[in-house]
């Protein structure tokens, strides 16, 4: 694909400005043709006037119109709904159908934006992108207008123009591993075999297509042999942190070795527990430790600190704060509490409710937990103190369990506490689906949004689970084996500044 340019063809601009954006807790709002510019070096996204920090409440209007681009505006941000980067995505989508035909996809948003923003939100939010043939090298956003035919546009890509964010990629990076996908699956419907291999890159991640052999625009006759070399483990998201427990058959499933694995794979052993939680800058783990209290621990091993003191060793199931100045936990004879992380000041309560399990933070300083009474999910409000149900077990039988919000706080995934499954719930409730199915425990995600979990086919309930860690895109696309190492709980992840 092309970019449309007044003297002909540039190569479309890649992604990774908006990943860069996403990672700094903002959102474009207006990303378009005329806000990336290209350069020697690569495209450059630009104009960050109406860019604003991850909301949870804010309207995106202004006096006399709605903020952004009406051909590449999202439904819910024309109708003024609080944002997530799916929202860039869907403008990015709009993006890439215009570099690949040279035409605006959503003409009848363009020609009623002068009629006024009523007008405008409902052809923005009632009409879809309009799709048809490609013709690269348009200068023109004439359907009818174009160079030779290069084909028919059946589809947008990668399910960035869905009509709710739900539908979309989660993050740039589950985007990329969508085209990888599909490039695949193209070149195959054409007759094509195709391999992948994998090369080491410090700034690529899994599922990019970094070259192809033979090189792209070389003619391949039906049968031939494609090779698409992507990225591999040694992307940003390998990278990071990680913390986890690994259950060792001489102890208690409770009480197992705590494993920390640096940037560099090294591993060390920090202790013995349960559910151990990364801060949000990896530099401390919190976990509760045999006595039934939390610890703190830096990740090096160091500064190891009990900071919760409970009548009975009653305390379970740490989660950092976005911020990593507090820890919240739950305690078994009731409550929610939080401290500060380095164990200073007095504990405070958030929540009086008595069944509180595996806590996880938000950024948008919710609390998503899993109650015992009726082994369902629920989210409490840090702010008000507000505790909402937010689903249950679709498996008859069998608990919700293990919660964990994605990045962006957009979604949940959880298990199941018999056979096992991974499942995703959006933060108001609606959308549940299947992402794993049986054999797949311990869900939890990598900080670019990829799904994580422990395959276990042979564990019969979620706390005997142990098994290889595994990574997928949240619509199930680009499942593979994280590592070699064993888990025997949640993987949290998380990158050092």
């Amino acid at each position: 694909m092309e970019v449309r340019s007044a003297d002909g063809g540039r190569p479309v601009p890649r992604d990774a400005a908006g990943s860069q954006i996403h990672s700094a807790n903002l959102i474009h709002r207006d990303l378009k043709p005329g806000n990336i510019l290209l350069s020697p070096s690569g495209a450059r996204v630009i104009d960050f006037g109406i860019a604003r920090a991850l909301e949870t409440t804010t309207m995106h209007t202004r006096e006399g119109g709605i903020v952004g681009t009406p051909a590449f505006m999202s439904p819910e941000q024309a109708l003024g709904h609080p944002l997530t980067p799916a929202a860039d995505i869907y403008a990015w989508g709009g993006v890439i159908l215009h570099a690949a035909t040279g035409r605006t996809h959503r003409p009848v948003a363009v020609l009623l934006a002068a009629l006024g923003s009523l007008v405008l939100l409902a052809a923005v939010v009632t009409t879809s992108l309009l799709l048809g043939p490609l013709r690269p090298g348009s200068g023109e956003d004439d359907p009818g207008a174009g160079g030779g035919d290069g084909g028919t546009l059946t589809a947008t890509p990668s399910g960035t123009s869905t009509a709710t964010p739900a539908g979309r990629p989660v993050t740039l990076a589950d985007y990329r591993g969508r085209v990888a996908v599909e490039i695949a699956d193209e070149l195959r419907r054409r007759g094509l075999e195709v391999r992948t291999t994998t090369q080491q890159s410090g700034t690529t991640r899994r599922g990019l297509v970094l070259r192809t052999e033979p090189a792209a625009g070389d003619e391949v006759s039906p049968g031939g042999t494609v090779t698409l070399a992507v990225g591999d483990g040694s992307l940003p998201e390998a990278a990071g942190w990680r913390v986890f427990k690994r259950y060792a058959a001489d102890s208690s499933i409770n009480v197992s070795p705590i494993v920390v694995v640096d940037p560099t794979g090294n591993e060390r052993l920090l202790g013995l527990g349960d559910n151990p939680v990364l801060s949000p800058d990896a530099s401390r783990v919190a976990y509760t430790n045999a006595d039934g209290e939390i610890t703190s621990v830096r990740t090096d091993g160091t500064d190891s600190r009990q900071v919760s003191d409970e009548p009975n060793g009653s305390s379970d199931s740490p989660a950092f704060s976005p911020d990593g100045g507090t820890i919240a936990y739950a305690r078994n004879i009731g409550g929610v509490y939080a401290v500060n992380a380095d164990g200073s000041g007095n504990r405070r309560r958030l929540a009086t409710v008595s069944d509180a399990y595996e806590l996880a933070w938000s950024t948008s300083n919710q609390i998503v937990l899993r109650r015992g009474d009726d082994q369902s999910i629920y989210v409490l409000s840090v702010d008000d103190g507000n505790l909402r149900r937010l689903a249950g077990s679709p498996v008859p039988g069998a608990g919700a369990v293990e919660p964990a919000w994605s990045p962006d706080g957009g979604a949940v995934a959880f298990g199941v506490s018999t056979g096992g499954g991974i499942y995703l719930v959006n933060a108001d409730g609606s959308g549940l689906r299947q992402a794993a199915g049986p054999g797949s425990w311990h869900p939890s995600w990598s900080p670019q949004g990829a799904l994580v979990y422990v395959q276990d086919g042979s564990a019969a309930r979620f706390f005997g689970a142990n098994g290889t860690m595994r990574m997928m895109n949240p619509d199930g696309t680009g499942n593979r084996q994280l590592d070699g190492r064993l888990a025997s709980g949640p993987v949290r992840w998380a990158m050092a500044p």
